[in-house]
């Protein structure tokens, strides 16, 4: 219901000033974007880094579940409490 309300905004057409650019021409432009955009290069570490985290979290779960002798409610509270953070940090 909410979303009709955008649908029927009508916007005025705008001529573009944007290049379209190739596939392969934004490939080879990667590397110097990263290299001249440290914002940019800093950004795609911490995904890459955060995404390495949340794929490994189930060993982790695992690993301290065997070496630690945790319960099952005590697992299922601390993931529990994770999505909930993951869900408020979003």
């Amino acid at each position: 219901m909410a979303t009709l309300g955008f649908w029927a905004i009508k916007e005025k057409k705008v001529k573009s000033g944007y290049k379209d650019l190739g596939f392969s021409m934004v490939l080879k432009s990667l590397p110097r974007r990263l290299r001249a955009n440290k914002n940019l290069r800093n950004y795609i570490y911490m995904l890459n880094f955060s995404g390495f985290g949340l794929t490994l979290l189930p060993f982790y779960v695992v690993l301290a579940k065997e070496n630690y002798g945790l319960t099952g409610k005590q697992v299922g509270t601390y993931l529990l409490l994770h999505i909930i953070g993951m869900i408020l940090s979003n």
